[in-house]
């Protein structure tokens, strides 16, 4: 949007090696724009498409139905993302509150950088 904005307001004021943009008289400058932007969108489609094509035939994009449906928890992240301990039974499976307790100290003291003599 910005380069083709460029070729609307552009001014020589700015960028003595243009005339100016469609509002100062120099109408071509916002086809220049536009040509530019077409062609970085177009080589960024075709330089995407590459990569996943790249993708889909090595390592793919997706995983397997089964896979899919049983979820990925454990095939891919090695653990649940829910306790299902009760076989199922998800009523004591709410928000739960935990008490935290911030360590005593002054709010400067959180930013300042710690004494290597100090540590424990």
């Amino acid at each position: 949007m910005g380069g083709l904005l460029t070729g609307l307001f552009a001014t020589p004021e700015v960028n003595p090696t243009i005339k100016g943009g469609a509002f100062y008289g120099h109408g071509m400058q916002f086809v220049y724009q536009l040509v530019a932007n077409s062609v970085a969108a177009a080589y960024v489609f075709s330089a995407t498409l590459i990569i996943l094509v790249i993708l889909k035939y090595t390592v793919g994009l997706r995983i397997n139905e089964e896979k899919e449906a049983h979820g990925i928890d454990i095939s891919y992240h090695g653990g649940l993302a829910y306790d299902y301990s009760h076989h199922g039974d998800q009523s004591d499976h709410g928000p739960k509150t935990v008490q935290f307790k911030p360590p005593e100290m002054s709010f400067e003291a959180a930013f300042m950088k710690a004494d290597p003599a100090e540590q424990v």
